[in-house]
């Protein structure tokens, strides 16, 4: 059975945030990808408000097909996750462990052309 990995993620660096879903069914997948996205803060997207409480920062949603029988190698996620908090400590561009993760995903999976897809 295949393994598709949706990964959403923020444009704002200040609040980076990483969102990992798992889905067996690559419609299902796709649909989710189509459904998401739109503004990081929605309520704060608004031109009454003054601009140093605005957030126009966008939310992207990305599917990734994995190859038939991937498991994701924990201990090599542990590893990077234990130097990255030796490495960027304090650092605002230290990632945390759904970033690291996502990125394994990422390396690991063949991304799917969600756009492409909505065409067929």
């Amino acid at each position: 059975m295949t393994l598709y990995i949706g990964i959403e993620r923020s444009t704002d660096l200040q609040r980076p945030d990483v969102k990992i879903s798992k889905f067996q069914s690559r419609r299902r997948a796709i649909e989710w990808a189509r459904e998401g996205g739109g503004f990081a803060d929605p309520g704060a997207a608004r031109g009454d408000l003054r601009p140093t409480l605005q957030n126009w920062h966008h939310r992207h949603r990305y599917v990734y097909e994995m190859p038939t029988g991937f498991r994701l190698n924990r201990a090599e996620l542990n590893r990077l996750v234990k130097r990255e908090w030796q490495v960027a400590r304090g650092s605002i561009y230290m990632r945390d462990r759904n970033q690291i993760e996502a990125s394994l995903y990422m390396d690991a999976g063949k991304e799917i052309d969600v756009r492409e897809e909505a065409r067929r």
